[in-house]
């Protein structure tokens, strides 16, 4: 009796440890996300840079381009090491690359130095601690796995527009290389303490979570090579490479086309803001809706709305109306938010807990591809000096992501 109530009290206090402390590593995990993605604020420092070594805007802008080559390929890294020895050592990592990253970075004065810094040291370490959180904080709500991906998600969204406009205030105080100093010293600081409070779960502190689960609970456990053979995983995969490049397509160009309408660049650079803002909102609203109404009835939305965010877009090219332009910005900052926690709750649901941290690095490599199709949407500005090209470019993209979602089937296909 004395075991079996030593047993019962011990299974309670790690439970009831597990409810609080979730909620805990969610809060770091955001907070660790909320400083990696400052890669995406690289915008505010295109301009300063290419101004003062007179460097043309594609060649810079191929620093950015390398950067998520890089982190692609770090969060692969990260998911074999994490999936063998657990987060602590990507998070290390992360934190050393990141810092070396920006350190060298305020010092470079070629491209050369340009695209090693930023675009390989930084790129790769915010890669390695991008996978090693997600795959570890996920693992804390096998109930709420929608939610917990679009949490901390919304961190890492939201994260170049707070960096972005702390970036453009010390670039104009102390300058750029004092800048990017300062942030390798602090961002790299901030990753190495949070990171030694970041674990995965025990057991018994999830094992309630897991009863509960419902729709959260996996349709299979598959490593890397099982998924790869599934037809689900090429489905999703080319779902999320035409939404990505879909949001892409005018989140290069939020400013430059607000400008067209506001004919201020100040106002225009405002206005751009707003899908940064929407776009940590939609990946909340996303990944909730994916634990409550399944990965069809998300999917099949998000397609949708940047269907009818981009239909608006036409609407305000039509008009030339700011109010119109207001509402198109909030609809496609949140439908491109619906991607990404999407992903992350797509591949527990389909391929398992067990293997995430890798197969979640593979569908991230969607971005290699996804990155470079906005080009062929340039392509038709260039040509028409419209960027209604672009909207209907868009609107295709979304239409074949409508298709993959309907050929998705809940049992796995290989």
């Amino acid at each position: 009796m004395s075991n079996i109530n030593e047993k019962n009290i011990s299974g309670g206090i790690n439970k009831n440890a597990g409810s609080s402390f979730r909620w805990t590593e969610l809060v770091l995990g955001t907070v660790i996300l909320l400083v990696l993605g400052s890669l995406y604020a690289w915008s505010t420092y295109r301009g300063t840079l290419v101004e003062e070594f007179n460097w043309t805007i594609s060649s810079a802008q191929l620093t950015f381009s390398i950067s998520m080559m890089t982190f692609c390929l770090g969060g692969l890294v990260s998911g074999i090491v994490s999936g063998k020895k657990g987060p602590r050592i990507p998070m290390l990592l992360s934190a050393v690359f990141m810092c070396i990253g920006l350190v060298i970075s305020s010092m470079i004065d070629s491209m050369a130095g340009l695209y090693a810094a930023y675009g390989v040291f930084y790129g790769f370490g915010v890669g390695l601690g991008y996978n090693a959180i997600m795959g570890t904080i996920v693992k804390w709500f096998p109930d709420k796995t929608g939610l917990a991906g679009g949490v901390l998600l919304m961190g890492f969204g939201i994260s170049s527009l707070i960096v972005g406009k702390l970036a453009a205030r010390l670039i104009g105080a102390i300058g750029w290389r004092d800048t990017f100093f300062y942030f390798g010293i602090a961002f790299g600081l901030i990753v190495l303490i949070v990171s030694f409070f970041i674990r995965p779960p025990k057991p018994a502190e999830v094992e309630g979570f897991q009863a509960a689960s419902g729709k959260s609970e996996p349709l299979s456990e598959m490593d890397y090579k099982g998924m790869l053979k599934a037809k689900n995983f090429w489905f999703f995969f080319v779902w999320v490479i035409a939404l990505s490049a879909a949001g892409l397509c005018i989140v290069g160009n939020s400013a430059t086309y607000a400008d067209t309408i506001c004919n201020n660049l100040e106002t225009a650079a405002t206005v751009a803001g707003v899908i940064s803002i929407c776009n940590g909102i939609g990946r909340v609203i996303f990944g909730s809706l994916f634990d409550i109404k399944g990965y069809r009835f998300t999917m099949l939305s998000v397609a949708v709305m940047f269907i009818i965010s981009t239909i608006v877009l036409l609407t305000s090219s039509a008009t030339g109306s700011f109010a119109v332009l207001i509402i198109a910005y909030v609809l496609v900052g949140l439908a491109y938010g619906g991607v990404t926690p999407t992903n992350s709750a797509f591949t527990a649901k389909f391929f398992g807990k067990q293997n995430y941290a890798l197969n979640f690095s593979i569908v991230n490599l969607n971005l290699l591809i996804a990155s470079y199709l906005p080009q062929v949407a340039s392509s038709f500005q260039d040509k028409t000096g419209s960027y209604n090209g672009t909207f209907y470019y868009m609107i295709g993209l979304a239409a074949v992501a409508l298709v993959m979602t309907l050929l998705i089937r809940s049992k796995q296909h290989q």
